[in-house]
């Protein structure tokens, strides 16, 4: 079966519904993966052949700068449909940044999540980072991975696996 997410604009987070290999909806409702009372956006996804694992990006207003700030978030949701994480996975605990354009694959071992990365104040430029998380949804890189920080700006990044290696 495969998993298909999409964010809400109404402050209601990330909902999902499993669909079957012949394109049958097989939820008569919604699957809410995120109890986040936020505005969901940009989801990924990728599956170990137990879990599927949800990343998404949510938008988070800050007043004293006027502007919004993407974190992002995850949870492992069963073959059944069940969200095995309900308090979320904080994919990257480091707050000050803006974290947008999730991607993610599996290894056989791990997950290896990516995104764009850029400080709040919009004036630095964008890099590419990552973390690997475990099947548990343990973060491996708390501190994460600079996979691309050279000059210039890198956004909305893709990976895959090829049975040896990453390629972001």
């Amino acid at each position: 079966n495969y998993l298909m997410t999409w964010g809400t604009y109404d402050g209601q987070g990330l909902r999902g519904m499993r669909i079957n290999r012949d394109g049958i909806i097989i939820d008569t409702n919604f699957i809410n993966i995120t109890n986040i009372d936020t505005t969901a956006a940009s989801s990924a996804i990728a599956y170990d052949d137990t879990n599927y694992m949800a990343i998404w990006e949510i938008s988070r207003y800050y007043s004293n700068w006027h502007i919004y700030i993407y974190d992002l978030f995850g949870s492992r949701v069963s073959r059944s449909g069940i969200v095995l994480d309900t308090i979320p996975i904080d994919i990257d605990p480091d707050n000050s940044k803006t974290e947008y354009a999730p991607a993610i694959v599996y290894s056989g071992m791990n997950y290896l999540c990516v995104w764009g990365d850029r400080s709040p104040n919009w004036e630095s430029s964008i890099h590419i980072y990552g973390t690997r998380i475990d099947r548990a949804g343990t973060v491996l890189d708390p501190n994460k991975i600079g996979i691309c920080i050279s000059s210039g700006e890198q956004s909305i990044p893709a990976v895959s696996f090829d049975g040896s290696n990453y390629f972001v």
